[in-house]
């Protein structure tokens, strides 16, 4: 019978490339739609807190509602995004509503499932 020579596995060779110069692109103000807050700075007190972005999907409680937060990372073998979502409950005294884009902010336990704030509506959702 004919004998296997044992093979050592080769890491792969990668090509780097050089990095395309980037142009600048021009800057272009936006009109902001009515009814939606200016971009705030923080108070000091909240400055190391950590922060999301989210979309409301349920603002059926008074004062609470439910951010959808969708993250994307690669796998670690397969290299592949993947997407990740967690809810978080968060107080509203904002009034947004749902398939809105909002900020929040971790806080204090305000309930037993409810630590975070909501702190800028950033994109109201469009109304069909």
């Amino acid at each position: 019978m004919a004998e296997k020579k044992a093979t050592t596995a080769k890491p792969r060779a990668t090509r780097k490339r050089a990095a395309a110069p980037v142009e600048a692109a021009p800057v272009v103000e936006q009109a902001k739609p009515s009814g939606l807050a200016e971009p705030r700075e923080l108070p000091e007190h909240m400055r190391g807190r950590r922060t999301e972005v989210g979309r409301v999907v349920s603002d059926k409680m008074e004062k609470s509602v439910v951010v959808l937060v969708e993250r994307r990372k690669p796998h670690p073998i397969y290299k592949k995004v993947m997407r990740r979502s967690v809810k978080f409950m968060a107080h509203d005294e904002l009034g947004s509503g749902e398939g809105d884009t909002v900020r929040i902010v971790e806080s204090r336990p305000m309930s037993a499932r409810k630590r975070w704030q909501v702190v800028e509506i950033i994109a109201k959702a469009e109304k069909l």
